[in-house]
């Protein structure tokens, strides 16, 4: 088998991560395994893990986090930001991003203080651009987030009580 340059092997590596942030973003976390990234990329599952362990896989998408989401919102007013939040959610990524934050958060040790990193962060902008108001309307975004994201997740068909 032939070896690879540093450069070729940071660049594939590149390459690997951009498809893993789409699927990321198209399907979410719970899509990041190697069998699906394997089929998205184009490449054999053994090639990827020479890049990715599976404990690895979120730091292609660490960083890119933020400015997605935080690029999808306008911080200008109250109402700007609500009027964006909510066109959002018409975007898989945007929703894709608050799953990964609220989910990972509550199910996986490992992830508690990257998504705790990212909903302080959040916080810290809304209040930085909007004060405690603007804090007071993220908790309402944010449950209505949790209530459009658990809607669209059941079926409409499904009631417990038959």
């Amino acid at each position: 088998m032939a070896r690879i340059s540093r450069e070729e092997r940071q660049r594939k590596l590149e390459q690997l991560n951009d498809g893993i942030w789409q699927l990321f973003l198209e399907q979410g976390y719970d899509a990041l395994t190697f069998y699906n990234i394997a089929h998205y990329v184009n490449w054999r599952q053994s090639t990827i893990q020479s890049y990715h362990k599976s404990e690895t896989l979120v730091t292609a998408i660490r960083g890119r986090i933020e400015p997605y989401f935080l690029g999808k919102l306008n911080f200008d007013s109250l109402c700007s930001l609500e009027q964006s939040w909510v066109e959002s959610l018409e975007d898989n990524g945007f929703v894709n991003i608050i799953r990964f934050l609220i989910n990972l958060n509550c199910s996986d040790p490992f992830m508690v203080d990257l998504t705790g990193y990212g909903v302080r962060r959040l916080e810290e902008v809304v209040a930085q651009s909007l004060g405690d108001d603007g804090l007071v309307l993220l908790q309402k975004l944010m449950g209505l987030s949790v209530m459009k994201i658990a809607k669209e997740r059941s079926s409409p068909k499904s009631d417990p009580k038959s």
